[in-house]
């Protein structure tokens, strides 16, 4: 393999005629190659390779960055914000742990912030009174914060401290980071107008590990998260994929859904609940009703609450999910595997159908219509096995109950 400074005369990044492709994505220049290269850069170009004389491979691809942080004082900085203020948009941020007095925040588009593992730990300066979000992105687009670690002080914090927020605009990217012990969120979502991606992350300890707050269009996708004291995914709005997530554990819901939220797809998820259902769909303190949601091919196991527990939801379906146990910690005779309330709007116009409800001899009903005033409702083609008391129990008058097996 021929050098990089052979290929490219006088000047980079020009992309080759020949030889290894370069593709600008984000405002980035990526080789494309699944190996390592001991290719060299051109220090004309402002380029930076590392001590080993590499250019930095990270997820198959070769990363030219133009800054290095390095807290030990061997990169072009120790921190982090520093090199953001001089205009550096490349970052590759070496082991160490940064801690912060104010939150890192990123006020440019196309900005990348790689580090190299979990020994790149990003925490705050002070164990209490820290009141501020570790990283921010400001209604900027095509950001990625990228494989480090975020590391808060939940167990000293009195007042309230927050992993990532990110604020507005599209196309920003959380990967393949361990975001642990924030005392209020980990990754907080206001406002992000379009395709905010959250992959590959571990979530452990958190109050609540992603709050949406009034985003659109979001993808929630491939994460673990363990053991938050709250709820590991809060959701408000609308367009949000949350698929292939693993969630244990949580001491409130697995997935809340809070007032007005439409037009998601929660499909593929595995859901352990330790203190409350896996997924409670919540209107009762609003007027707005929630409509239009998709939860299906889930794996569900409830625990001291309803495991699908609905309030004032219309026109959702629920389909082809396998949903066991609901036990409480006081007894057996308590909760159902899907419960329909009604507050302000009830529950109407949902659609129940293709769902493996196991009982196991620990759950009270299998699918519950709590009242007549939920109604026109359809459930069909449903399994429901060793539940205490009733199969399905249908107390609107219009609700269409066909073709379900009762074991």
């Amino acid at each position: 393999m021929e050098r990089l400074n052979k290929q490219y005369k006088p000047e980079y990044p020009k992309q080759p005629s020949q030889g290894l492709p370069f593709e600008k994505i984000g405002g980035t220049w990526i080789l494309n190659s699944p190996i390592q290269t001991r290719d060299y850069v051109s220090n004309k170009s402002g380029l930076k390779i590392d001590e080993s004389g590499k250019v930095f491979s990270y997820g198959g691809n070769v990363f030219l960055y133009d800054a290095v942080v390095a807290v030990d004082g061997t990169g072009d900085y120790t921190d982090i914000q520093a090199a953001l203020n001089a205009g550096k948009k490349n970052l590759f941020i070496r082991a160490g742990t940064y801690k912060v007095s104010s939150a890192i925040t990123i006020n440019y588009d196309d900005v990348i912030i790689l580090g190299s593992g979990t020994n790149t730990v990003i925490t705050p300066l002070v164990t209490d009174g820290y009141n501020d979000y570790l990283f921010k992105i400001n209604d900027k687009r095509n950001c990625k914060i990228e494989n480090l670690k975020i590391l808060g002080t939940r167990t000293t914090e009195t007042g309230w401290q927050g992993g990532i927020n990110i604020y507005g605009q599209a196309d920003n990217c959380i990967n393949n980071c361990f975001i642990q012990d924030c005392h209020d969120n980990g990754i907080y979502l206001s406002n992000s107008i379009n395709r905010a991606r959250i992959s590959n992350c571990f979530f452990t300890d958190n109050t609540k590990s992603i709050y949406n707050a009034s985003s659109a269009d979001c993808f929630i996708y491939n994460n673990f998260f363990y053991h938050d004291s709250g709820n590991p995914i809060y959701l408000t709005g609308g367009y949000i994929y949350i698929n292939n997530n693993y969630i244990y554990g949580g001491a409130d819901y697995g997935i809340y859904m809070f007032k007005y939220v439409h037009d998601c797809i929660i499909a593929n998820n595995q859901i352990f609940s330790s203190g409350g259902s896996c997924i409670k769909v919540d209107s009762s303190a609003t007027t707005a009703y929630q409509y239009g949601n998709l939860i299906t091919n889930n794996c569900l196991f409830g625990y001291d609450n309803h495991t699908i527990y609905l309030i004032d939801a219309q026109g959702f379906i629920i389909s082809n999910n396998r949903i066991e146990e609901a036990k409480s910690a006081s007894g057996y005779d308590t909760y159902d595997s899907i419960y329909l309330e009604g507050s302000a709007i009830n529950c109407q116009y949902n659609i129940i159908s293709g769902n493996l409800i196991w009982g196991d001899d620990k759950v009270r009903n299998g699918i519950n219509e709590s009242d007549a005033n939920q109604n026109n409702n359809v459930i069909t083609n449903n399994i429901v096995k060793d539940v205490r008391n009733s199969s399905i129990i249908a107390s609107g008058a219009n609700t269409v109950v066909s073709n379900n097996l009762e074991i």
